[in-house]
């Protein structure tokens, strides 16, 4: 009896050990994206996977052809392993061809291990699908908000409290403060934001736009008014706006020939440029939006300062006094700015400019080619000397209008003289002939 419980118990064993380390597979379908585009093509793989090396394995591949057909693959496998190969990979490659959902699924799948040939078995399948739609359907299914979710800067309190359906805010900031942190959430995490993080402000008013971007490309902008608090600002109204001088070196930049240097205005020291060419001094003004340009100063006086920049040159643009002569004064604008300019048909499309050349103090016309935005000298002399040329051609071509005009007149002349003549010989022969006749007939 005992030796009948040892045989058996060892029975059990042996059929619990060989169910353990029967071999067991998979067949895995995947796709490289779950939503396409009606007109493009995407990559599907299969992947045939045993826990024990690889000895034989089939399967086929079904797909919904109304909405997907195949490009490139075999769609019916057969195939042996080599003794070491547990995993093997097949891509497929799709095109869509119609909105609709699409499955991609393995069908009459069965592999043997290696190490036991005899013992067929089928594996495990996981299929995959894919969501076909038109770029229109998938452009409507995007989001379209673009709000946010909250709006601060930390440290300081803005006005009013958030909401999203307010995207206008001002906040007020001490003096000593050059830095703030603007942060903010999106209300659909699929929206993107610009204009948070670290931003440098200044003395005065500063804009801080953030942009919120929905998914299906919509913006809304938040606008927070950063008031540094300035106090003593030295205030400037030109054209209807208040502007304020920059006293902080740092929030300007300094133009080619020109040196920094620190003047008084209102007994506060300012920071300006110089330049010993063009005997400017400039200084930065800033707008209530918070941009800063430069302005030329003079005792008081502000004017603007506009550069214009091209190969190898940089002119201060200003009003010509005397126009040369055939020039019409007119308006262009170049490098993004409108100046004042002067047209003629001897330069063709071109424009004349006026103004001071800040690398070397010359002052005066300079032509503007408008093919390789470039600056070239005005030689008024040349001018006046093909304007001469111009009016002795035209001479020319009316002296020789004139003789022609004569020739033709003199022409028209001596017609109608032999005309006349013609005619007169005509009767002189005619009555010739009437009297031979007469005379023929007595």
């Amino acid at each position: 009896m005992k030796l009948l419980k040892v045989v058996f118990f060892s029975l059990i064993a042996m059929i619990f050990t060989m169910n353990v380390n029967a071999a067991s597979g998979s067949i895995n379908v995947s796709s490289s994206t779950k939503t396409a585009v009606v007109g493009s093509t995407f990559t599907v793989t299969v992947k045939v996977s045993c826990s024990e090396a690889l000895g034989s394995w089939k399967f086929g591949l079904s797909y919904d052809s109304a909405y997907i057909s195949l490009q490139s693959g075999d769609t019916t496998v057969a195939a042996y392993g080599d003794g070491s190969t547990k995993v093997k990979t097949y891509t497929y490659k799709f095109k869509a061809i119609k909105s609709g959902n699409a499955s991609i699924r393995v069908t009459s799948a069965s592999m043997v291990s290696w190490n036991d040939v005899d013992t067929l078995f089928t594996p495990s399948i996981s299929n995959t699908s894919v969501t076909i739609k038109t770029q229109k359907e998938i452009e409507a299914s995007y989001s379209k908000d673009n709000n946010l979710k909250s709006l601060s800067i930390d440290g300081f309190e803005i006005v009013p409290a958030f909401s999203k359906d307010t995207t206008e805010y001002s906040v007020e900031i001490p003096d000593n403060i050059e830095t703030i942190n603007v942060s903010a959430k999106p209300n659909d995490g699929r929206s993107s934001i610009k204009g948070t993080g670290s931003i440098d402000v200044s003395e005065g008013s500063n804009k801080v736009d953030v942009v919120v971007t929905a998914q299906n490309g919509a913006t809304k902008t938040y606008t927070i008014t950063v008031i540094v608090k300035d106090l003593h600002p030295i205030e400037v109204h030109l054209a209807g706006k208040t502007l304020s001088v920059v006293k902080k070196a740092e929030l300007l930049s300094c133009p080619t020939g020109y040196t920094p240097k620190t003047i008084k205005i209102n007994d506060i020291d300012v920071p300006a440029f110089v330049s010993e060419i063009t005997n400017f001094v400039l200084v930065g003004l800033k707008e209530e939006s918070g941009e800063v340009k430069l302005f030329r100063y003079d005792e008081g006086n502000y004017y603007i300062y506009n550069e214009l920049k091209s190969k190898g040159l940089i002119l201060y643009p200003e009003d010509a006094k005397e126009i040369p002569s055939g020039f019409q004064k007119s308006k262009a604008v170049i490098n993004d700015i409108e100046i004042t300019v002067y047209t003629n048909k001897s330069i063709g499309k071109n424009v004349l400019v006026y103004g001071l050349n800040v690398e070397n103090g010359y002052q005066g016309f300079y032509i503007y080619d408008k093919d390789d935005s470039s600056f070239i000298r005005f030689d008024d002399e040349s001018l006046k000397e093909t304007h001469k040329k111009e009016r002795e051609l035209k001479l020319a071509i009316l002296a020789l209008a004139v003789i022609v005009i004569i020739l033709f007149f003199i022409t028209i002349i001596v017609s109608s003289k032999l005309s006349k003549m013609k005619k007169i010989l005509s009767k002189k022969i005619t009555k010739k002939e009437e009297k031979r006749a007469d005379k023929q007939g007595v």
